[in-house]
């Protein structure tokens, strides 16, 4: 978690009007380590808190790259854009805090099912976990979708967010603002046009753009 502080006092006035929203998912990040430093170093315990461990570290990760992003895209950008970028990277962190408080919830979950009777437990477990899994499939699924995208895609994602929601853009203006953005890879003996235009189709089927 020092690497993301250390970004935070670096951009501390690109992060202006979002610090609360990090706190929040810092916070939820220092309570999820301080509960893997309480097992009592059974095998069972040792291997939860590695699996924590690598979970933690994936988090970390992911919230530094969405902030690095942030702060390439909002140098770009002013007035109601800047505006509308801020609060993407605000949905974006609510989302990752969503799913941070699922972690929190899902480990302390086995500890107080420990003192209800095996029936009990059977009995209800099912139900808990039909609603859980409802509300974390469609966050963790638009989540990995996001990851496994290229920089390029990213970028153009990123980008697409400084515009208002239902707010429709004629696909050859959205190829033309990426382009004049910089932010298409230019390729060797391709279009830069037609390389825009390719990404544009791809965030569309992958259900991330209308």
């Amino acid at each position: 978690m020092q690497r993301l502080d250390s970004v935070l006092l670096e951009e501390k006035e690109a992060f202006s009007g979002l610090e609360d929203q990090i706190e929040r998912v810092v916070n939820k990040l220092r309570e999820i380590a301080e509960s893997s430093d309480d097992s009592s170093g059974r095998k069972e315990d040792a291997d939860d808190t590695s699996s924590l461990a690598n979970e933690l570290t994936n988090f970390i990760d992911n919230i530094e790259n969405h902030m690095k992003k942030f702060i390439i895209q909002v140098d770009k950008q002013h007035g109601s854009d800047r505006a509308a970028l801020s609060g993407c990277f605000r949905n974006e962190m609510q989302t990752i805090e969503s799913r941070l408080a699922e972690t929190i919830h899902r480990r302390r979950r086995p500890s107080s099912s420990t003192v209800v009777k095996d029936g009990m437990e059977e009995k209800n477990s099912p139900v808990i976990k039909e609603g859980q899994a409802s509300a974390s499939s469609s966050s963790v699924s638009f989540e990995s979708k996001y990851v496994n995208l290229s920089d390029d895609l990213q970028n153009c994602l990123m980008y697409c967010c400084i515009f208002p929601e239902n707010c429709w853009i004629p696909k050859g203006k959205l190829i033309r603002l990426l382009v004049a953005e910089a932010l298409i890879e230019e390729k060797p003996e391709r279009v830069t046009e037609d390389i825009a235009e390719e990404n544009i189709y791809e965030l569309v089927s992958q259900e991330m753009l209308l």
